[in-house]
């Protein structure tokens, strides 16, 4: 059996069902998340660390998933 097959199989499905807009929104969403929770985080009683972690990775990956649905809707056009 492969191991990357399932794997695979649900990438497959997300491309598919997922258009350009609807992964763009995905990524905008993703760092509008990560901001609000960079603004809670002085009122969360946590220690700060954990909800910058968290936010700059929500931040960095939406900017990566909209910065990569620009570059394949380039692409697309050419």
């Amino acid at each position: 059996m492969n191991f990357w097959r399932p794997v695979d199989a649900v990438g497959n499905w997300i491309r598919e069902q997922l258009d350009y807009d609807a992964q763009l929104r995905l990524g905008v969403l993703m760092v509008l998340l990560g901001l609000g929770l960079l603004f809670y985080m002085p009122f969360a009683g946590e220690p700060p660390v954990i909800y910058f972690m968290s936010a700059a990775a929500l931040i960095f990956a939406g900017a990566g998933v909209i910065a990569s649905v620009e570059a394949a809707m380039e692409a697309s056009d050419e």
